[in-house]
């Protein structure tokens, strides 16, 4: 032996008794006994079938609500308060007896230029009531005053209807297929009506961005005029009526 066996021998522990250890053969079954445990799901799995289905909800929550929005906006009238549109004309006619304000907040009549009411298809009350309780003469809405000072044939030949009689004048003029609509449309004079001395003046004409739009002289804006400045009131602007308010807007190019 070597004179060094001594020096490198290792202490090594005695083998074990018993049957020696062995792997598993691959080609036999295995017959443990011990139980199938089922697998769960893995989480990015789950995530794949759930977040579909949250979407699909929320879709359908989200379609659901912009439906009732939209029924709920149609179902809405579309017409104006009637109350709040006859109440400044129901004011006006607080002094008059009960069967003339009737009529006339109905629409049923019109008021002659002498006070007395005419069963005609015309609108307005051609007349004030005195601290006495009489109807003067005058018309007492100033829209109605300023249609009457400034009748045209087209306002002669069409005049107001009344809102009782509204739906079913429309539809005479929708029958034989829109006749009357056309017939009506070419009975208006499209030529002039008014004058407009002022916007036909050559220091005024540059102002008139278009010919044949111009301002008519009885309601034209003013401007305050520059001294030694010609035709420095002027500018292409009309003043036009309200509902209840004469001269309410500004039309201009």
């Amino acid at each position: 032996s070597s004179p060094f066996s001594t020096l490198i021998a290792l202490d090594m522990r005695p083998a074990p008794t018993g049957e020696l250890p062995s792997r598993p053969n691959p080609f036999q079954p295995n017959h443990s006994s011990d139980p199938d445990v089922p697998r769960s799901p893995s989480h990015p799995q789950t995530l794949m079938i759930i977040g579909p289905l949250i979407g699909a909800v929320v879709l359908v929550v989200i379609c659901l609500f912009c439906f009732l929005f939209v029924w709920k906006r149609r179902r809405q009238p579309k017409s104006p308060d009637q109350s709040q549109v006859t109440k400044p004309l129901m004011a006006d006619l607080a002094g008059i007896g009960g069967g003339v304000g009737a009529s006339v907040v109905a629409g049923s009549g019109t008021g002659s230029a002498h006070g007395t009411l005419n069963s005609g298809t015309g609108a307005g009350l051609h007349g004030t009531v005195a601290a006495g309780g009489m109807m003067s003469n005058g018309p007492s809405d100033p829209v109605e005053m300023r249609r009457l000072n400034y009748q045209t044939p087209a306002m002669m030949n069409h005049p107001p209807i009344t809102v009782l009689q509204l739906a079913d004048h429309i539809e005479l003029l929708k029958s034989n297929d829109n006749q009357k609509f056309s017939q009506e449309y070419e009975s208006i004079d499209p030529g002039q009506q008014f004058t407009w001395d002022n916007s036909n003046l050559d220091i005024n004409k540059p102002k008139n961005r278009y010919a044949n739009v111009i301002a008519y002289d009885h309601s034209r804006v003013t401007l305050g005029s520059l001294d030694g400045v010609l035709g420095s009131d002027y500018i292409n602007a009309n003043l036009c009526d309200g509902y209840r308010k004469p001269n309410a807007y500004i039309a201009t190019q």
